[in-house]
């Protein structure tokens, strides 16, 4: 059998069980699905992270799953996924991926994000960041955000540097001025300010771009590395027939 028809077979046949009905069956013959555990830090109650748990909850069925949800900071996940009492993460950075070896990339692009750096208002923009941050008073960056820490740790002195649980608590030290900047992602911060007083809105400005454009992949634990090119063709496949649409466009707001 030719190995790249097989593989087009595949890819087809996932395409049409995104459109057509599960067959017909009856209580007595279906057996219980295995559950996947996925983490993700994304809010439930944002459009984002809404969506994105639609878009597992139905990769996943076609694939004879079920999804269970663990909501987690970046870090928790991080060390869950370590001990194997989780199954993957929803959304992770290519460089996290390739530093985490049991952490399985799924080879699709599911979300493109983008890093900004934030002050108090009134400030201008940054017109050199990585300049502003090595003379910078402080920033702040939330832990297990690996884009902020990776980079902070080359641009500003490790002594100014400091890590916060909560977009919201980094978001309260700057705008108190305990320190001058968050290192954060974007997304993360319009979440923020969906959940804040306008004076909080105002308070706080995007002065500058770090990274602006960070794609972002499912994850599975080694154990279900076998499951990862298969859930990618579903996903292409769900993008496909636009069962992804609602999820942030793919591209960035620079």
């Amino acid at each position: 059998m030719n190995p790249g028809m097989t593989r087009r077979a595949l890819t087809q046949g996932l395409a049409l069980s995104c459109v057509a009905p599960a067959p017909a069956s009856t209580p007595g013959d279906r057996l219980p699905m295995p559950v996947l555990k996925l983490a993700t830090g994304a809010d439930r109650h944002s459009n984002d992270g809404h969506r994105l748990r639609e878009v597992f909850r139905s990769a996943l069925a076609r694939l004879g799953y079920a999804l269970e949800v663990v909501d987690l900071p970046p870090m928790r996940a991080a060390a869950l996924l370590q001990r194997g009492e989780i199954d993957g993460e929803m959304l992770r950075s290519d460089e996290y991926i390739s530093s985490h070896p049991l952490c399985v990339k799924v080879d699709f692009t599911l979300y493109v994000a983008s890093v900004g750096i934030y002050g108090r208002a009134p400030q201008h923009r940054l017109a050199q960041v990585d300049a502003a941050l090595a003379a910078s008073g402080g920033v702040v960056y939330r832990r297990g955000v690996m884009a902020c820490e990776t980079r902070l740790a080359a641009a500003a002195p490790k002594s100014k540097t400091f890590a916060v649980t909560t977009t919201r608590s980094g978001a309260a030290m700057v705008i108190a001025g305990r320190v001058d900047h968050l290192c954060e992602l974007d997304v993360s911060i319009a979440h923020w300010r969906d959940g804040v007083d306008e004076a909080e809105r105002n308070a706080l400005v995007r002065v500058g771009s770090f990274v602006p454009r960070l794609p972002l992949f499912p994850c599975l634990h080694r154990r279900h590395a076998a499951l990862g090119p298969t859930l990618a063709a579903m996903l292409r496949a769900l993008e496909g027939h636009g069962v992804l649409q609602g999820l942030t466009p793919k591209q960035t707001n620079e």
